[in-house]
């Protein structure tokens, strides 16, 4: 589960750090709907505000790693996930691109570009914070889980050991019971600790072999030979 904690605290990171890079941008907000204009905001804010962007820049780079890492668990996850990221990346080389052509004429952007692409530029850049945001919870809700095996592994090998120990036992039963020669040298063991152990000949004619297979079998459980 390693690999997942380090994607919920990735998620966390990502998500905290677009929300710190927004902080600026929303102050603003606040002071123009206080009826105040941007003119009337002290120096240092666009330089705090130019520091936010920067930050914002890592964060869409982080994300879009994050996005790329991410193994959906399903075809359509998987689909809504290359829009996400298709989303992204272009509406990086998009908004960024007119702020460049709008350098390159050497005017603010609000200036250099036509109404509808200065527009355009605007809601772009308003909707990077909250994409990233919810690209990358939707990548942590859709990642393939990772269990880890390892405890399953132990246990399945000490249960395999367990069942052939239980198979061993089985079958030497089964030898035990089912094999002519173990029966008949079982019968011999018993009958020859009695009081009056019969004599080769018996035990021959009792179990249907020949004497000398009776001397083998007592010589094979060790016991004394009778005549």
């Amino acid at each position: 589960m390693k690999q997942n904690d380090t994607r919920r605290t990735q998620m966390v990171w990502l998500l905290g750090l677009t929300a710190l890079s927004l902080v600026p941008i929303y102050i603003l907000i606040g002071w123009q709907t206080g009826g105040h204009g941007p003119d009337t905001v002290i120096q240092i804010f666009w330089v705090i505000e130019a520091g936010a962007w920067g930050l914002r820049a890592l964060v869409e780079a982080w994300a879009l790693v994050y996005l790329f890492q991410t193994v959906a668990d399903s075809i359509r996850a998987n689909k809504i996930l290359i829009a996400f990221e298709v989303a992204l990346i272009s509406l990086v080389a998009l908004t960024v691109g007119l702020v460049i052509i709008a350098n390159g004429n050497r005017l603010a952007i609000a200036n250099g570009l036509p109404a509808p692409l200065y527009w355009f530029w605007s809601f772009g850049v308003a909707a990077f914070a909250p994409l990233m945001m919810g690209s990358v919870g939707f990548a942590y809700k859709v990642h393939q889980h990772v269990v880890t095996i390892q405890p399953i592994v132990d246990t399945t090998q000490k249960d395999i050991a367990k069942l052939r120990s239980q198979l061993g036992e089985v079958i030497e039963r089964l030898e035990t019971t089912h094999n002519p020669v173990v029966s008949r040298r079982n019968a011999i063991r018993e009958a020859l600790q009695g009081d009056n152990p019969p004599t080769h000949k018996v035990l021959a004619e009792l179990h249907g072999v020949s004497v000398g297979t009776i001397g083998n079998d007592i010589k094979a459980l060790n016991g004394s030979l009778i005549k």
